[in-house]
């Protein structure tokens, strides 16, 4: 009947027709009316006020040399060589044409859209011809902790296209980095898609490729710092879909390089245009597999299409791809789960091809260094539970795609701050590094607000850790205003130093109480029973304790450093905490964002249901009956400022050391972990609320 139509308009009318109706066969009226109503919506343009949500978030960074540390993980970088001219290029495109011919010429196409990139003055816009510029890009990834490059092979039935680069750093063999090959198996467009439109190059595919190939790469996969695992050179296949027979082409690869003296090769090939092993019916022939994203992002997340003067682009947001990802990465994949082919993850940056586009193009707006990070450390921790050292490859997409939007190279705007960031990731350190602040301009408050007349402030310490006590009163000398202190230790030793030591150098600390308690309970049993009968003297109050690092994954002492930096850090912060609670009177507790390394731990305990009935029962001890949710909300790491009538029932139900278990280095599930994570329902219960605290991206 379609065929009665010859009108393309009228044709897509009728069967959106009839689709409509069987839509509402089988759903419905109600839901197909509003099924339709949210296609309309989802397809319209996009005004400036949907999209004030998804700018750039980053800030400028001087480079950081993390070279002292040692990774976890090998990071393997996509490099791209088209950066510097040649002759097919100069036809195509026109006289002296590279990659940053596109970057310098792009205009933003909405407020916000950061565009155009400029490369950092260090670097500039260089020339991939120029082995000064290659020994100074290997320098910048040693530094961060980059295990090596993958190089794009742009190879032709023989015939190859930017390859200088990749020859260039084979004859510097000590330029001192691993690498591999991805061969760019595709049609060169002048769409830049690699389909079948307006072909420049294409990729003929013919009998005599497969041997010819391996020819052609033997002096790279020979090479000593190729990319090797069991002694296997690692070969990539951006996309395996388009590679005809491709199970006889992978067989005569193999058979190839036994023949020429490689010896056995590993074949991985890249999850691109929806392709896996399995799809392609390839998984007894391919050795592993690589995720490249954009390609292969879960769908479940919105676009966004914005019009710009005629022309169109899609938006994504990267925050919420990012949620997605760290929401299903541990989940196994049911179509691999029988594969046994490794799969090998892949992070990449704010992906943005508006500089090769004019229109069709897309973003992932909304790019944030912290969803970078978060990303990378939710890949790194399931490579590291996934595979041994000698195998725990994880890769960025990309080193330098400049008009894709995603690269590690500094720029001119934000300095270093991608390839420091991922740094932080695969060291496992904190993402945060600099003084707090609490999204706001400083504002000094008046100390006559404060009252200080009458001492309504307090700070309650439990120091166990006495090597700490230095950095604890140097931390507490930045309040700015007269305080009473309360300490708690487990030593008569220890007392005496701390009675010393806080007299005499904690200067606003106008008077000092120390106490001494069985080590048992942790911070918590000392805290509410030294403040106990004190509670209620004072306005505000302030609990921190020693936290040093007793566990093999190191990061509890930057954990510490961080906690200490938000409650106290330096002056500005403290009259900023101050301010919240004074300019809000129903703020009851502050408290800062969850530490990074530790998100995956915000749970009620390794058994959740127990977990949360214990902090039930607590609540029900001082007499608090309240639906909590699922999700835990609490201080992690138990330091926080608090407004005492927000939290003193916690005190007053005669809760003493005894009730708490003795120390056997418990991890979770003891009443102190129940108490940890009850302030909070304490404080709603009492008609307050909280806040947490964000730090600067530095």
């Amino acid at each position: 009947m379609l065929k009665e139509y010859d009108n393309k308009f009228l044709q897509k009318a009728f069967r959106l027709f009839v689709k409509g109706f069987a839509s509402i066969k089988g759903r419905g009226l109600n839901k197909t009316v509003k099924k339709v109503f949210a296609y309309i919506y989802k397809r319209r343009p996009l005004s400036l006020s949907e999209i004030k949500n998804l700018f750039y978030e980053s800030e400028y960074q001087e480079n950081i040399d993390f070279s002292k540390y040692t990774p976890k993980v090998k990071t393997i970088a996509f490099y791209l060589p088209q950066f510097h001219a040649i002759l097919e290029n100069d036809l195509w495109w026109g006289k002296n044409f590279t990659e940053w011919t596109n970057t310098c010429k792009v205009d933003p196409r909405f407020n916000g859209h950061y565009q155009p990139r400029e490369p950092h003055d260090d670097f500039g816009y260089y020339d991939l011809t120029d082995i000064e510029i290659i020994k100074k890009q290997v320098l910048l990834a040693k530094q961060h902790g980059i295990y090596g490059f993958c190089f794009y092979l742009y190879w032709f039935s023989g015939k190859r296209l930017l390859e200088k680069p990749l020859d260039l750093f084979l004859e510097y063999p000590e330029i001192d980095i691993n690498f591999c090959l991805c061969w760019a198996n595709e049609n060169w467009t002048r769409t830049w898609d690699g389909y079948d439109k307006e072909i420049l190059i294409k990729q003929n595919y013919s009998e005599e490729d497969p041997n010819k190939f391996i020819d052609d790469i033997k002096k790279y996969v020979t090479d000593k710092r190729y990319i090797k695992i069991d002694g296997e050179p690692v070969i990539l296949v951006y996309n395996p879909g388009r590679i005809p027979n491709v199970n006889n082409v992978f067989n005569i690869w193999r058979e190839k390089a036994i023949n020429s003296g490689i010896g056995k090769i590993k074949i991985w090939i890249c999850r691109t245009f929806e392709h896996t092993a399995k799809s392609l019916n390839i998984v007894n022939n391919v050795d592993g597999e690589v995720e490249f994203p954009p390609h292969g992002l879960p769908t479940i997340h919105k676009e966004k299409i914005i019009k710009i003067k005629g022309n169109t682009g899609t938006i994504y947001d990267y925050k919420e791809i990012v949620n997605k990802i760290n929401c299903i990465i541990d989940r196994i994949d049911s179509d691999d789960s029988n594969m046994n082919l490794p799969l090998y993850r892949t992070s990449m940056l704010g992906w943005d091809n508006s500089a090769r586009r004019t229109s069709g193009w897309a973003a992932y707006a909304g790019y944030s260094l912290r969803f970078f990070y978060i990303w990378v450390r939710a890949i790194i921790n399931e490579t590291k539970r996934k595979y041994n050292e000698d195998s725990s490859f994880i890769f960025i997409n990309a080193w330098n795609e400049w008009a894709e939007g995603t690269y590690l190279e500094p720029d001119k705007k934000y300095g270093y701050a991608n390839i420091n960031t991922l740094s932080k990731a695969i060291y496992n350190l904190p993402f945060y590094i600099g003084k707090p602040i609490i999204q706001r301009k400083y504002e000094k408050i008046n100390n006559k607000l404060l009252n200080m007349d009458d001492i309504k402030i307090c700070v309650q310490v439990h120091l166990y850790d006495i090597e700490l006590i230095d950095e604890i009163i140097m931390n507490l000398n930045y309040i700015p205003f007269p305080f009473h202190c309360y300490i708690s230790t487990d030593t008569d030793e220890k007392l005496n130093i701390i009675n010393n030591e806080f007299t005499q150098n904690c200067k606003n600390a106008h008077k000092v109480y120390v106490k001494r308690f069985d080590n048992r309970g942790r911070d918590v049993a000392p805290f509410i029973e030294q403040m106990e009968n004190e509670i209620d003297k004072y306005e505000f109050l302030l609990h921190i304790h020693s936290k040093k690092s007793r566990e093999d994954d190191g990061y509890n002492d930057n954990w510490r450093e961080y906690l200490y930096n938000h409650l106290l850090g330096n002056t500005e912060n403290i009259y900023n905490i101050f301010f919240e609670f004074l300019k809000n009177k129903k703020i009851g507790l502050i408290f800062p964002d969850t530490y990074q390394l530790i998100e995956s731990l915000i749970l009620w305990g390794t058994d959740e249901e127990q977990g949360k009935n214990n902090v039930m029962d607590f609540l029900k001890r001082i007499d608090i009956k309240m639906n909590l949710g699922d999700n835990p909300k609490f201080a992690a790491g138990n330091m926080f400022w608090a407004r005492t009538k927000a939290i003193e029932k916690a005190f007053k139900a005669g809760i003493k050391q005894d009730d708490f278990p003795n120390e056997e280095d418990q991890k979770d599930m003891t009443l102190a972990h129940a108490v940890e994570r009850s302030w909070v329902y304490i404080a709603q219960y009492e008609g307050y609320t909280f806040k947490q605290m964000n730090s600067k991206l530095i």
